[in-house]
């Protein structure tokens, strides 16, 4: 008598229907991750903060095409090549494909983007090892964040060194983590390190978090995988300026024995608990529950987070921008938390309904509040500060007859520098900067920012003109070509003003 057998009985290849369950819920959310990821750096450039151009971008632009602003940190050496480095692949790219430069750039936001995907797959496995509810409500809200969506393609360093530090909390969230665990929590912890140091004490809380849990055998293979990066960083900096790891002990020595980080202002220790409740208004009670839900389960990155902001405090010069590592780990924490009271939602509703009911809503919250956060005081205006600068520079780069531009009226960090020009043509600082009234003859264009109290200079036509919050940008002409001005273009003035 033969047995007879189902089909796809003990096949290794059946999935598993959990599994399919999984895997839809992940590409639903990393698509829409990505969506509006896109749509945000498509339609809405802007330029938040000047290093973001004149720190990276601009120096990417400066090694794949010879030109570009040079700021002080690149004359001392206090910043590493590294995230340039990278960005010079797309900017390059552009270039082989004679892009404009809002496509070059676009490019170059884009990868970091896309790499900030991980962070969304980070927080949906950090849910996972819960339940699937958990991994859809934490990879859902690290999708949906508007502050995780606005600084997704910012070429700075903080963002950038997210990605590694979530996924190496990730990582040392295990149960039991295995050796090879702990080396890629350390490659990452070192990754996130070499990119940007100050994230250092948070690092540390996350290593001795991992000691507390798991004993001294974690320390072996954390430091093993720290040195990968660390020596790539090493290396890489005595290629660049000549000393390895020049770029982290001229920094060091340059804002904090000669205080230089001090004179662009200092603020009190509880500025960024002030900056996290403006950016997060009335809802800071309810996130700051989720969080606590959240950080019972994880605490490593509540105390990864705190580090990151009690340290940071402790330094006088302060930006919103610095603490964003804390905050997406915050967020991540929440996102766990809703997890939680959906459960509690789901084991205590009478109603069917609200047992299908919980989740979605649970999700339809974490949407309304975020939109809700992302057209507060204290964010409306920056998904567009100084888009009206980049849209003039991108005008200027399709002018035939350019020979040089003029910023009257606003200041050179507020534009896209060469890197959104694109025209190896002299550049010449506002009047903040530097007169241009007498070297009018030196460019045949001037940017102007209509609120400033400066004047286009004379025989100067408007051509156009590009909105942007702090008042109309616009880009006025004369007739005639230019006869150069040594040593009043960008580069000069910033040397001579060391800046």
């Amino acid at each position: 008598m033969v047995a007879r057998v189902n089909p796809g009985e003990g096949s290794a290849t059946a999935p598993d229907p959990d599994t399919r369950r999984e895997a839809r819920w992940l590409a639903c959310i990393l698509i829409a991750a990505l969506a509006v990821r896109l749509l945000v750096l498509i339609g809405y450039p802007n330029i938040h903060y000047a290093d973001e151009i004149y720190q990276n971008l601009e120096q990417a632009h400066r090694f794949v095409f010879g030109y570009g602003v040079v700021p002080w940190e690149y004359r001392l050496g206090t910043r590493s090549w590294i995230l340039p480095g990278v960005l010079s692949v797309p900017l390059w790219l552009g270039g082989q494909l004679g892009a404009t430069p809002e496509v070059s750039t676009l490019l170059a936001g884009g990868l970091l983007a896309s790499s900030s995907l991980l962070v969304v797959v980070g927080a949906f496995a950090l849910g996972r090892r819960i339940s699937l509810t958990h991994a859809i409500t934490a990879g859902f809200a690290a999708t949906i964040w508007f502050e995780l969506i606005y600084h997704a393609g910012r070429t700075l360093t903080e963002v950038v060194a997210t990605t590694p530090l979530v996924l190496a909390l990730v990582i040392a969230s295990k149960p039991s983590p295995r050796r090879a665990d702990l080396l890629w929590t350390g490659a990452l912890l070192g990754l996130c390190l070499v990119l940007r140091f100050h994230l250092a004490p948070g690092l540390a809380a996350a290593a001795l978090m991992l000691m507390w849990r798991h004993g001294w055998r974690v320390v072996v293979p954390l430091c093993l995988g720290g040195l990968v990066p660390l020596l790539a960083a090493g290396a890489i900096d005595a290629w660049t300026w000549g000393e390895p790891f020049a770029s982290l002990t001229r920094n060091l020595g340059v804002n904090i024995v000669e205080g230089r980080a001090a004179t662009f202002g200092e603020e009190p220790f509880y500025e960024y608990v002030l900056s996290i409740g403006a950016h997060w208004l009335v809802a800071t009670p309810v996130l700051l529950l989720l969080i606590g839900l959240g950080a019972r389960r994880f605490p490593i990155w509540l105390a990864t987070a705190v580090a990151v902001l009690v340290t940071h405090s402790l330094i006088g010069h302060k930006e919103y921008r610095f603490i964003f590592p804390a905050v997406a780990c915050l967020v991540i924490l929440a996102g766990v938390g809703s997890g939680d009271v959906v459960d509690w939602i789901r084991r205590r509703a009478r109603d069917r309904r609200w047992v299908r009911l919980a989740l979605p809503a649970c999700l339809a919250a974490w949407v309304l509040m975020s939109l809700a956060l992302s057209l507060g005081p204290f964010q409306r205006d920056a998904w567009t500060a100084n888009g009206g600068a980049l849209r003039a520079f991108h005008w200027l780069n399709r002018q035939p007859d350019l020979c040089g531009v003029a910023l009257n009226g606003l200041e050179w960090a507020e534009t896209g520098g060469y890197a959104h020009l694109h025209r190896d043509v002299p550049l010449y600082p506002g009047r903040g900067q530097q007169p241009v009234g007498s070297l009018t003859e030196a460019f045949n264009y001037q940017v102007h920012r209509t609120s400033a109290s400066d004047a286009p200079s004379v025989g100067y036509q408007r051509e156009m003109c590009f909105a942007d919050p702090r008042g109309e940008v616009c880009v006025f002409r004369r007739e005639g070509g230019c006869e150069p001005m040594p040593g009043h273009d960008i580069n000069n003035v910033l040397v001579q003003t060391g800046q």
